[in-house]
């Protein structure tokens, strides 16, 4: 009952996050420094390459949802209790469609994987 919106981002974080911020007529700032990226994926993908890949990649498994700023604290709280790592990547704001945030956000994607065409 804390989270306003989810959904997984199975067909990459680009995607689906678009998906969600369609569905919900609201747009996003994203920092894509900020995304929780392992030490086996930093060694085996080229440092120009990471943000990009991280963003478009399908079959992450994860989740991506939105909390209002007053629950903020008790979503942190309650998943540190529970062992369960989040990471605040960015907010929602007026608007549409995803603002990439940083020094490389103009080559960053608008979609995620495309599961007939097998293209990113």
């Amino acid at each position: 009952g804390l989270a306003s919106a989810a959904i997984d981002v199975s067909d990459g974080l680009a995607s689906d996050l678009r998906h969600l911020l369609e569905a919900s007529a609201v747009g996003a700032e994203v920092d894509p420094s900020l995304l929780p990226l392992s030490e086996a994926y930093r060694a085996a993908v080229p440092d120009d390459e990471q943000q990009s890949l991280a963003l478009q990649g399908g079959d992450d498994y994860e989740l991506c949802f939105t909390v209002p700023a007053s629950s903020r604290q008790r979503v942190e709280i309650l998943l540190n209790d529970l062992g369960i790592p989040v990471t605040r990547i960015g907010s929602v704001v007026e608007g549409s469609g995803i603002h990439w945030l940083g020094r490389d956000a103009e080559r960053l994607p608008s979609r995620g994987y495309r599961h007939f065409t097998g293209e990113m």
